[in-house]
């Protein structure tokens, strides 16, 4: 079963996120902020992250940033999300190492497609 790590200070996206993933059969933990999130990875890692670019304390990039840094996080695929518009950001996400941006409010399905293909396209890659 595929660990999935979301990270959003948002307590209701957190909420649902987790309620799909784990419908769809992930295994979830969630995280409201960067720093958390990186805790939860030292004590338990991650085989994806979701991730929002807003956040207090450390914001998703500077989170991204900091994953792509460490060699045993490198290859762990990051889709970020936004309910921001999304001028320049694509390449500011792409920039700190995430492979996808996706926009809040998100469709369940077409979420739920694109963490399968990362976790396969990564999981074929390794």
């Amino acid at each position: 079963m595929a660990r999935v790590l979301v990270v959003d200070d948002d307590n209701a996206v957190r909420g649902v996120l987790q309620l799909i993933l784990r419908r769809a059969g992930y295994d979830v933990s969630i995280a409201g902020n960067g720093l958390e999130a990186l805790d939860m990875l030292r004590s338990g890692g991650a085989d994806l992250v979701l991730l929002d670019i807003e956040m207090p304390g450390m914001n998703g990039l500077e989170f991204c940033e900091q994953l792509r840094a460490d060699p045993s996080w490198r290859k762990i695929p990051v889709i970020m999300m936004t309910g921001r518009p999304v001028d320049g950001i694509p390449e500011k996400v792409l920039q700190a190492g995430a492979l996808e941006l996706v926009s809040k409010p998100f469709e369940r399905v077409a979420l739920l497609e694109k963490v399968k293909a990362w976790l396969a396209a990564c999981s074929a890659a390794q």
